[in-house]
């Protein structure tokens, strides 16, 4: 249903990282952690994986027991893979930019860490003409399986022994989150994403300020598709729009930690 603008995201935060230090094997950066964890510290202990982003908000597969490593991104319907205007809804939906979903903060090309949080600020627009396909909101996300380096490959991760995902959610937004669950076989689908507690008529997460725990089992397709964990791309925390109201956002996701079977 949306694109994932996180090229530019990533390219530019590998290059200032490397300026502390890099992997010439990932073309990634491998120096500093630059986030917090709530257990078992950067590799994990027992069934939790902690997954600890560098202050740019990459997160390298050496910092974790399974291997995770992508980089933190903001999206948009308005913004294209390039993290700028014009994205979707300019483009397929005709829509102007004012009438489109906005990034306030991060940037594009950057996404600051700021004491393990990574935080976004911006507005899901009104959706006009129901046109949910192009006008759908924002959010933040995590590739699970990015190379990183100058040209980026996202592929999927296989999280056959992850049971969850656990996270600290600062300023839960009015209009709700969806917490879906990206996959090959999704993406770019007409239904969305699967996501926790997705029903036929798009409800937000079950959600609540503070710490959270999503258990796969919550995880399913708004139409019925079975969700796959070994076939995930990663994991984005969405705003979805509406046909009554606008609705801002300036919402932090910090300590997200993988939870193993």
């Amino acid at each position: 249903m949306k694109q994932q603008n996180y090229f530019l995201t990533l390219f530019v935060g590998a290059v200032l990282a490397c300026a502390a230090g890099c992997s010439e094997d990932s073309g990634a950066p491998s120096g500093g952690t630059g986030g917090s964890s709530s257990t078992g510290g950067a590799g994990g202990g027992g069934n939790t994986v902690p997954l600890v982003p560098t202050d740019t908000g990459w997160v390298d597969k050496a910092s974790n027991s399974l291997g995770v490593q992508g980089a933190w991104y903001a999206y948009a319907d308005s913004l294209g893979d390039n993290a700028m205007p014009p994205g979707n809804c300019q483009t397929k939906g005709g829509h102007s930019d004012a009438e489109c979903s906005k990034v306030e903060s991060p940037a594009a090309g950057s996404f600051t860490n700021t004491g393990g949080m990574m935080c976004t600020k911006g507005t899901a627009e009104v959706v006009l003409a129901m046109d949910y396909s192009n006008m759908w909101g924002a959010g933040i996300g995590l590739d699970f399986n990015n190379s990183g380096g100058d040209t980026p490959v996202k592929g999927a991760f296989d999280a056959s022994s992850v049971a969850g995902v656990s996270f600290v959610l600062t300023r839960k937004p009015l209009a709700g989150l969806r917490v879906e669950f990206p996959q090959t076989a999704t993406e770019g689908s007409a239904d969305g994403n699967d996501y926790a507690d997705a029903s036929s008529t798009y409800p937000v997460s079950m959600l609540t300020e503070g710490a959270n725990t999503v258990m796969f089992d919550r995880v399913k397709g708004p139409k019925g598709h079975v969700f796959n964990p070994a076939d995930l791309l990663g994991v984005q925390f969405h705003v979805p729009t509406a046909t009554t109201a606008a609705s801002s956002f300036d919402y932090c996701i910090s300590d997200l930690t993988l939870i193993k079977k």
